[in-house]
């Protein structure tokens, strides 16, 4: 046989594993790694079979749909297409294997297919058996795959991803959500309520829940592990993001986004109960809120006092607390939209009717405690929640646009009411369904907004353009 056609044999370089030079980063995820399986040591002394449970389950959800189905074979390979919204939730499932985001694993997996077995492949076996399997997931991965590729082309083969607003998102922000995962599988085991006999240690966080939507009523989940209801109760409800939020405010007053009418109902009416006002007269008072914003016409003005902008304007008489700056004549006619509606009108004479039915319901079905929670604590909680926007965000805060009023951003008002917090965006470009423009700005009505977008069910959302924040941009 003629030795130049015989197969070359592959040498293996020397791992550079006690050569690299480790950056600060790289200690840290290290020290993550070890970290973790330091803890592992610990498992034979907490044997608990609902928490063997969930980790089979979680290791099913997350392995199989997570990483196999979705980060493998969907993403990575195409080899299958699925809908956005399926898509989107598998692979998030895949964040918390803790391997990588999406746009991080798929473009070291592309790589690995396109180099295969050579230098530039980002976890070669020929650089020695434990480089493959672990020292190359401990470097930082600008580093581990930029100095066998170039910076420039580090993830240019994942562009299909990068062009996606979800991946962007899961990309800057990938260690938040298994850290997340971590504090309702903890906290909700330490802290909270235990109403039902589940014989573990699962409790109900009524803050989890808030930070997570609902997942946080986790002794309710290991009571009904079955039930797609986690809430169970009527006070574990909150109409403040789908009724105010997302209905009122985006849907009805902005025309940020279309829905399908009966879900365009369905929202409305949960806004109702709310006591903020029956959909015609929120809708009309916040659009004069934008038309005359901070001047002695704007229904809320700060200019007249912080207390004024908070609650002394509801406390007034309704009609008179828009009548006596807006004429009686005009007091309406900014909502011909929603008057022309049967449904709306019917809300509009019939508003008191329908908290009074949900309170009557509500006392007879578990008495003064469900009353006063679901009730009385619900709505005070939601009332100032919005108030804060129309008094806090026009005090304090950071205005990164040119709006030429008062208006602020203010994260903490943002945590407490759906996303409403960040005020100057909203003032910025009203008719954007997003208000937590930069990725970082928590903003659950949003997420709700996009969700429905994903499956089809919201139509013609706007966003602001580039243009136009380019030209408002006060830096």
């Amino acid at each position: 046989m003629d030795a130049s056609k015989e197969p070359k044999s592959i040498v293996k370089p020397p791992m550079s594993f006690g050569k690299k030079k480790w950056t600060k980063i790289d200690k840290k995820v290290a020290f993550t790694f070890f970290f973790l399986h330091f803890l592992c040591i610990f498992a034979p002394f907490q044997i608990n079979w609902s928490a063997i449970s969930i980790s089979f389950t979680l290791y099913i959800i997350i392995g199989l749909f997570g990483i196999t189905i979705s980060y493998h074979r969907n993403l990575s390979h195409k080899s299958f297409k699925i809908p956005k919204w399926l898509e989107y939730l598998f692979a998030y499932c895949g964040v918390h294997a803790f391997q990588g985001d999406p746009i991080n694993w798929v473009s070291t997996h592309r790589y690995h297919h396109q180099f295969v077995d050579t230098e530039k492949d980002p976890h070669s076996p020929i650089k020695g058996f434990w480089s493959s399997h672990i020292i190359w997931l401990l470097y930082k991965g600008d580093g581990s795959l930029s100095e066998m590729l170039g910076r420039h082309r580090k993830w240019d083969n994942a562009c299909d991803l990068e062009n996606q607003t979800f991946y962007r998102f899961i990309h800057k922000t990938y260690f938040l959500h298994p850290i997340a995962l971590a504090l309702i599988l903890y906290v909700c085991h330490i802290w909270g309520k235990q109403q039902w006999k589940t014989n573990d240690l699962s409790r109900n966080n009524w803050w989890i829940s808030l930070l997570v939507f609902g997942e946080g009523w986790h002794n309710n989940h290991h009571a009904f592990e079955y039930s797609a209801r986690l809430g169970m109760e009527w006070w574990q409800y909150d109409p403040g993001l789908f009724g105010i939020t997302i209905s009122y405010h985006r849907n009805l007053t902005h025309k940020t986004f279309k829905l399908p009418k009966w879900l365009e109902y369905l929202l409305a009416y949960c806004g109702l109960h709310a006591l903020q006002g029956d959909p015609i007269y929120w809708v009309s008072i916040h659009r004069y809120h934008h038309q005359y914003v901070d001047t002695p016409t704007d229904p809320h003005s700060r200019i007249k006092g912080f207390w004024f902008s908070h609650l002394t304007w509801y406390l007034q008489k309704r009609d008179q607390s828009v009548s006596e700056m807006i004429p009686r004549d005009r007091k309406w006619e900014n909502v011909t939209d929603l008057k022309k509606q049967t449904f709306y009108r019917f809300l509009h004479k019939t508003y008191l009717l329908h908290p009074i039915a949900l309170a009557a319901i509500l006392y007879s079905i578990g008495g003064a405690p469900f009353f006063i929670w679901g009730m009385c604590v619900r709505i005070v909680i939601v009332l100032h929640a919005t108030f804060l926007v129309n008094s806090v965000c026009h005090t304090w805060g950071k205005q990164p646009w040119k709006t030429n009023d008062l208006s602020r951003n203010n994260g903490w008002i943002s945590l407490l009411a759906f996303g409403e917090g960040w005020h100057n965006n909203h003032h910025a470009f009203e008719y954007s369904a997003r208000l937590g423009i930069e990725w970082w700005q928590y903003d659950p009505g949003w997420y709700v907004i996009r969700f429905l977008e994903a499956i089809g069910v919201a139509t013609h959302v706007k966003l602001p353009s580039q243009t136009h924040m380019q030209k408002l941009a006060n830096y």
